[in-house]
């Protein structure tokens, strides 16, 4: 137990890969310097507030929060928005394609979901999709493709998984969907920590209303065999905010 506990509060600089699948998110990890790519984001955006950890945020439209871990080299985007109404020329959040054209880095969009039982990445380089994965339990389902990409299909043991890239990846190292993800995010020395709204805005999610949120940094708890809990909190570089459209 106490190695479980010790291995919870491992060093947030040294961690790589995904903290946990156990849940419904989607996560953007841009290989850039938080304010680098705050400055990109202030470019597209009608409204930008830099450090505001801590601060109460008055939140509509379209918006975005921006954050990094101290020593860690992948900054990370979460994105969000409101059902209001709102023109057909409001400011779109920049894409992660966009992003990756705009700082010359590497930019992944990573989805998974525990009750759906379905996870999918995409890497994005100078602009361009370079590689995409999406991966299902149970061999009869049917991805779909928001790239419009001709990927190989692969069936697994209970699973069937799409990959298509411009690199060559042998059928054996599609053994498991949720391996083939984990692998994928530390071979580009990335993390993923579950930062997003639900963690930065705190317990008031789903977001069905505009309103006022305290921008918050808590930590993530771990209930440990004993009945005792563990807290752990991420350093962070900064919490930055930018609103888009009118």
């Amino acid at each position: 137990m106490k190695d479980e506990g010790a291995y919870f509060t491992w060093s947030w600089s040294e961690q790589r890969g995904i903290r946990s699948m156990d849940q419904i998110a989607q996560t953007i990890l841009v290989r850039s310097p938080l304010d680098q790519l705050s400055d990109v984001l202030s470019a597209y955006a009608t409204e930008t507030h830099r450090d505001v950890l801590g601060a109460e945020m008055e939140l509509s439209g379209d918006f975005a929060l921006s954050c990094q871990i101290v020593g860690q080299a992948w900054s990370i985007l979460a994105t969000g928005g409101f059902v209001n109404s709102r023109d057909d020329t409001s400011v779109a959040i920049p894409s992660p394609s966009q992003l990756s054209q705009q700082l010359g880095q590497p930019v992944i969009k990573l989805c998974y979901s525990d009750t759906g039982g379905h996870t999918n990445y995409a890497l994005f380089e100078g602009g361009e999709i370079v590689e995409y994965f999406w991966g299902s339990e149970g061999a009869l389902a049917e991805w779909f493709n928001e790239y419009d990409l001709l990927a190989q299909r692969y069936l697994l043991a209970g699973q069937v998984a799409y990959f298509w890239s411009t690199r060559q990846v042998s059928a054996n190292a599609l053994d498991n969907i949720w391996d083939f993800v984990e692998r994928f995010i530390c071979e580009w020395n990335a993390y993923d920590p579950g930062i997003n709204l639900r963690y930065l805005l705190g317990k008031r999610l789903p977001l069905l209303h505009p309103g006022r949120y305290r921008i918050q940094n808590p930590g993530f708890m771990l209930l440990l065999d004993s009945g005792e809990t563990v807290t752990s909190v991420p350093k962070l570089v900064g919490v930055d905010y930018f609103r888009f459209g009118d």
